[in-house]
């Protein structure tokens, strides 16, 4: 799987979830605070977009990932999950 195939994933899992409303959403989306005022998810939506991208992804988040904050952005999830399937795929 590549950089932009776990991009497209994950964008159409985080619309598909939340049903954001992608008019509202700066092109530079992926670098907000997901929990901040533009995005306006709860920590709640935070676990369950982190459940639904370990199963659709076949991965395990380290918690680490998410105490280093890597989990509060699209951008930083992306970096999670690429860092994960390269880890299954070696």
């Amino acid at each position: 799987m590549t950089k932009l195939d776990i991009a497209a994933t994950l964008n159409t899992l985080f619309f598909e979830l939340f049903k954001v409303d992608e008019t509202k959403l700066i092109s530079s989306y992926w670098d907000e605070d997901l929990m901040g005022e533009r995005v306006g998810l709860a920590p709640r939506d935070l676990l369950y977009l982190f459940t639904e991208i370990e199963r659709e992804f076949n991965i395990l988040i380290p918690e680490e990932d998410v105490v280093q904050g890597h989990f509060r952005s699209l951008k930083g999830i992306e970096g999670v999950i690429t860092k994960q399937v390269n880890l299954l795929c070696q």
